[in-house]
């Protein structure tokens, strides 16, 4: 991106924003299989709508979910969410990071859980 707009004369604008799925857990194992059943049936939604249609080809949301989430969701304990975002920042300069952390069918509570540990144990670590 940064060598295609300085080649066309372009600057780069102030904020670089990504958006991602996200699913904090006290453990890894738990961020996915709570996360795992809210975002196959999303995720088989937008299929079934055409939206994997303009994904790049060979790419697809019909596919197992480790699959799906690698390198699509930000899911994990609260240090493999700080690494990510951390990579996110120094290897790709965003700069603004939008999350979705609730979704159809979840539970209230599992969405106030995450909040909690976002702003107990990831958020601080990038003041």
């Amino acid at each position: 991106y940064r060598k295609a707009a300085a080649e066309a004369g372009q600057a780069m604008p102030d904020t670089i924003p990504m958006m991602r799925e996200l699913y904090v857990a006290r453990d890894s194992a738990s961020a996915y299989a709570e996360s795992r059943p809210h975002l196959e049936s999303k995720y088989a939604a937008y299929a079934s709508w055409g939206q994997d249609k303009a994904l790049p080809e060979g790419e697809s949301f019909s596919v197992p979910f480790d699959e799906l989430a690698r390198g699509r969701f930000l899911i994990g304990n609260p240090d493999e969410v700080v690494r990510e975002v951390q990579r996110y920042r120094d290897e790709l300069g965003v700069n603004h990071l939008n999350v979705r952390l609730q979704w159809p069918g979840m539970p209230h509570a599992d969405a106030m859980r995450q909040l909690d540990i976002l702003g107990r144990e990831v958020l601080p670590r990038f003041r």
